[in-house]
């Protein structure tokens, strides 16, 4: 049984209603060649799989989508086709660091492990686990400094470039641990840049503009470097700050 008669085994009574039209469409189908008949089975399954996960397509992202289809296709038992799918959201979603939604794909590989009882795979759940507990832990770190970010920006709202007892209190751990040494390499690119944003608004709090600007320009080299991960109007937005500061320094 090819994956496509695997599929349309699986469906249910009102999916079957719902699909009767393409699924006699392809049954009334004369084909030419052992190839082409292969070639409209797979685009009938992928018809298939993509309107049985549209009630799930809540934004417009390729990971998340492909995500709900791989689950959509694990619910019905068929692993086979739903390891395909999620390979390949799990690849999209490491290259953006999509954390939260990657935690969720990697417990999904793992039940899909735990699934094949003759071939228990301990390594692979193993692995997830592993991965799991670095999504969780990466999650955190970027919590950390979005908090820190958003507790500047709020100081800044009410007082502006005051530099307060209250902001040296807040961030005496942080300056120590952040401010004055290297970024790990290791770090998410999201947490790269909101330590940047920190360190821009910590130099214009204590009246450092030559190093705020240094922050400036990392801020823009991060988000032109990593345009898939960030929006043009996260880099257009740290270009604007950069021209800003340049322009104001040099009156």
């Amino acid at each position: 049984m090819d994956n496509l008669q695997m599929l349309l085994t699986s469906l249910t009574d009102l999916e079957r209603k719902r699909h009767a039209a393409e699924i006699k469409k392809f049954q009334n189908q004369t084909f030419t060649s052992k190839n082409d008949e292969a070639v409209k089975r797979h685009f009938f399954q992928e018809k298939i799989v993509e309107s049985l996960t549209t009630t799930f397509l809540i934004e417009h992202k390729e990971h998340v989508q492909i995500y709900y289809e791989a689950y959509m296709l694990y619910s019905k038992g068929l692993d086979v086709l739903a390891s395909k799918r999620l390979k390949k959201a799990i690849e999209i979603a490491e290259s953006i660091e999509d954390f939260q939604l990657l935690f969720l794909m990697y417990n999904l590989e793992m039940n899909l492990a735990l699934q094949n009882k003759e071939k228990l795979v301990l390594g692979t759940v193993k692995k997830c686990a592993q991965k799991k507990q670095l999504c969780i832990e990466k999650i955190n770190l970027i919590a950390k400094y979005e908090q820190i970010n958003m507790f500047l920006r709020d100081q800044y709202n009410n007082n502006g470039f005051v530099y307060t007892p209250e902001i040296e209190s807040y961030l005496a751990n942080f300056i120590a641990e952040d401010i004055d040494g290297e970024i790990p390499s290791g770090y998410p690119v999201l947490a790269k840049l909101l330590i940047s944003k920190i360190r821009y608004l910590y130099f214009l709090f204590i009246e450092q503009e030559e190093k705020a600007l240094v922050s400036n320009e990392e801020m823009v080299e991060l988000t032109l470097e990593n345009i898939g991960i960030f929006s043009l109007d996260d880099y257009y937005n740290a270009l604007f700050n950069l021209c800003f500061m340049t322009l104001s320094m040099e009156q």
